[in-house]
C-alpha cells in the first residue's frame, strides 16, 4: 500500500489540526442524530482518557502527515496497528474557541514533536469544535496497518530513531538538532 497523503487521506487543503483517536468509530455516523454524534465524540475522543489540555498536531504536507503517524505509533505494541484520526481547520478551532500553545511533544521524532501543540478547552468548547466539523461532513480517518507498514518501513530507511532507536543520525533534516526548525 502506497504511503497516506493529504489529498487521498484527508482531502482537506493543509494547514489541518490532527486529533488522534482511538477508533474512528467514536466519530459517530452521518446517519446519527448530531447532538447524539457530538455528546460521543466529546467522550470518547478527548475526555475518555485525557485532561485539558488536548494533544493536536499540525499538519502542513504529505510528510507532515507520515512522519506524525509514524511518531505516534512507535512507542505502541505493533507499530504497525492502524492509526485513527479526525482534522480539524483552523478556522473551525478558532470559531470554537480554542485556543492553542506550540509545545514539544512526547514522541521519540523532532520532526513530529515541532508540530505539536496543547489546546485549552471547555466541554462547550470541544462540543462547539465537534459539532461545526460534523455539520461540515467531516469524518474521521484512518491510515490502516499495510500503511502503517509503509510508512514504518520508510522511516527505517531514514533511520528515524524513533523506530531504529539511536544507533545512526536520522536522515530527515528536520529532525536533527542543528536544522533551523529546531
Amino acid at each position: 500500500m502506497s504511503l497516506p497523503t493529504l489529498q487521498d487521506t484527508l482531502t482537506l487543503a493543509p494547514p489541518v489540526y490532527l486529533r488522534i483517536m482511538d477508533n474512528r468509530n467514536d466519530w459517530g455516523s452521518p446517519e446519527d442524530p448530531i447532538e447524539n454524534r457530538v455528546t460521543h465524540a466529546v467522550k470518547a475522543i478527548f475526555l475518555k482518557r485525557h485532561k485539558n489540555p488536548f494533544s493536536f498536531y499540525i499538519v502542513e504536507s504529505d510528510n507532515d502527515l507520515r512522519r506524525i503517524a509514524m511518531a505516534y505509533n512507535a512507542n505502541r505494541h505493533d507499530p504497525t496497528d492502524r492509526m485513527d484520526f479526525i482534522a480539524f481547520l483552523p478556522e473551525e478551532l478558532k470559531q470554537a474557541g480554542l485556543s492553542g500553545l506550540q509545545t514539544p511533544g512526547g514522541t521519540e521524532c523532532g520532526y513530529a514533536n515541532r508540530r505539536h501543540f496543547d489546546m485549552e478547552a471547555s466541554e462547550i468548547q470541544l462540543a462547539s469544535l465537534c459539532s461545526i466539523a460534523m455539520t461540515a461532513g467531516r469524518m474521521a480517518h484512518r491510515c490502516p496497518k499495510e500503511m502503517m507498514r509503509s510508512i514504518m518501513a520508510e522511516a527505517l530507511e531514514e533511520h528515524c530513531e524513533a523506530i531504529a532507536g539511536e544507533q545512526q543520525d536520522c536522515l530527515v533534516e528536520e529532525c536533527s538538532p542543528q536544522s533551523p526548525a529546531a
